[in-house]
């Protein structure tokens, strides 16, 4: 059994399914909405992007600062809807999930990689 601080690092799966999140993050404006507002569907395009792109890095490169970006980018996702104006409507509920979803992903993964070190965050690939 592993001593307690000698955790291996998260799985090639979390990466992907933030990629996974991030793409249907992107898109949700128009999947969800009929006609959403410019500012609401480039502001959840970029940070949807930005989320799958992170997760992307993240397949090639294992870096702690990954997971603290997916942890701001959740944020961000679940703040839009009172940032932009649309509280209460269902791409509101869209953004909190993912948003939630993509935060609680990479506390995990912080968890997963907090007690590697540096050396290990090199060699200690999924």
């Amino acid at each position: 059994m592993p001593a307690r601080n000698e955790t291996k690092p998260h799985t090639r799966l979390e990466d992907w399914v933030m990629i996974v999140l991030g793409t249907v993050a992107a898109f949700t404006p128009w999947l969800v909405a009929e006609t959403p507002a410019r500012p609401i569907a480039l502001a959840t395009f970029a940070i949807g992007t930005m989320i799958a792109l992170v997760g992307l890095i993240e397949l090639i490169r294992l870096l702690r600062i990954e997971e603290i970006l997916h942890l701001a980018l959740g944020a961000f996702l679940v703040a839009a809807p009172w940032l932009f104006g649309y509280p209460g409507t269902e791409l509101a509920t869209w953004h909190h999930v993912i948003g939630a979803v993509t935060m609680l992903l990479a506390l995990v993964e912080l968890w997963q990689d907090w007690s590697l070190t540096d050396d290990g965050m090199e060699t200690g690939r999924h």
